[in-house]
Order: structure tokens, then C-alpha cells, then sequence
């Protein structure tokens, strides 16, 4: 399916997950939350922006939100270890 900017889904997915670290990287959590979220709702059967989601969510302190973003991303990849371990330090917290 194309968008009006010419893109398919797995490009757009692409330039959300993109964007999502260039806002990480620049120190904006809110604006990567946003890109993030897009990413997934683009692609929600990827771990890796499950994973990367509940980073996000973890730092702007929604930790359960979090949680739950670790735990459908091991649901995808039981042999996930970046989103075991995410989960680890956040239900240690």
C-alpha cells in the first residue's frame, strides 16, 4: 500500500524508526515516543521497534507502558536478550 508521499509501509516504517533515533540522539524523548509509536502501528509484529518503543517509554517514566512493549516484544522473539534485559533492569527499579 502506497501513501500520498509515495512510500510503502515497510519504507515508511523504516524513516519512523529512523527519525525515532535522530530524536533520541538530539534529546528529544517526546518527539521519538511519537515516531516510535508510528513505526509500530506500521509494523507491529517487529520485536526491535517493540523494543525500542519501551525504551522510550521507559525514559519519559511510563514504566508499565514499558513493560508491556518489552514483553510483546519477547512474545515476537522469545530469544530476544536486549528486550530480556530491558525488562530486567525496569522490574528491578
Amino acid at each position: 500500500m502506497m501513501n500520498p508521499i509515495g512510500c510503502n509501509s515497510e519504507q515508511l516504517q523504516n524513516i519512523m524508526k529512523i527519525c525515532g533515533f535522530e530524536s533520541l540522539k538530539l534529546g528529544d524523548d517526546k518527539k521519538a515516543l511519537t515516531h516510535f509509536e508510528q513505526a509500530v502501528v506500521l509494523a507491529p509484529n517487529m520485536a526491535e521497534l517493540r523494543n525500542n518503543l519501551g525504551i522510550v517509554l521507559q525514559r519519559l517514566g511510563k514504566g508499565n507502558q514499558a513493560l508491556i512493549q518489552f514483553h510483546k516484544a519477547l512474545e515476537l522473539r522469545p530469544d530476544y536478550a536486549e528486550a530480556r534485559q530491558n525488562m530486567a533492569v525496569l522490574t528491578e527499579q
